[in-house]
């Protein structure tokens, strides 16, 4: 069993599109809606209930094509990058190693 932050390695799956290290087959935009789905879920942040800020993803419509491209990031994940995944956060910040565009908020 593998337990991962759903945060952590969307935001790692979100990076890997930015950075040009995921890419996507020539055909792609002949499957029905998946760029919505890509562009579905939103980075926000909530309150904890200790109050602290923590970030969340919400989905603003489906989102399943999202979902199976996050599993496939994170079953790509070297160990150094799958460790940081499961690490508590820090004050709701996440920075990637390795990744010059991943969100520090």
């Amino acid at each position: 069993m593998v337990n991962l932050d759903r945060t952590r390695t969307m935001d790692l799956t979100f990076s890997r599109f930015y950075d040009q290290v995921n890419t996507l087959p020539a055909d792609i935009r002949s499957v029905p809606d998946y760029y919505a789905h890509l562009c579905a879920p939103v980075r926000i942040l909530e309150e904890s209930t200790g109050g602290q800020k923590v970030a969340v993803y919400q989905a603003a419509g489906a989102d399943h094509f999202c979902h199976a491209e996050n599993y496939c990031a994170s079953a790509s994940l070297d160990e150094t990058i799958a460790e940081a995944a499961v690490e508590q956060p820090e004050a709701g910040q996440y920075h990637a190693q390795r990744r010059k565009s991943a969100w520090q908020g």
